[in-house]
């Protein structure tokens, strides 16, 4: 997982919206869009656009612990 996020970033060390559908798109296709954007506005914190590996580590273990 770590080096798809890896490739999908280009090596700027955060995730855009773009990269974030993408990775999702792979890992749960069936997920609606709009959950896909409600999570990635939940782990946008600073609403600036990015979310650190560190940000969406975080949201896929939560996923994982509460499925």
């Amino acid at each position: 997982m770590m080096s798809l996020i890896c490739v999908l970033s280009a090596g700027r060390g955060f995730l855009k919206l773009e990269d974030f559908r993408s990775v999702f798109a792979r890992v749960a296709p069936l997920l609606p869009e709009r959950t896909v954007l409600e999570a990635f506005r939940h782990v946008d914190h600073d609403s600036d656009g990015h979310i650190s590996f560190k940000d969406f580590e975080d949201v896929i273990g939560y996923g994982l612990a509460n499925s």
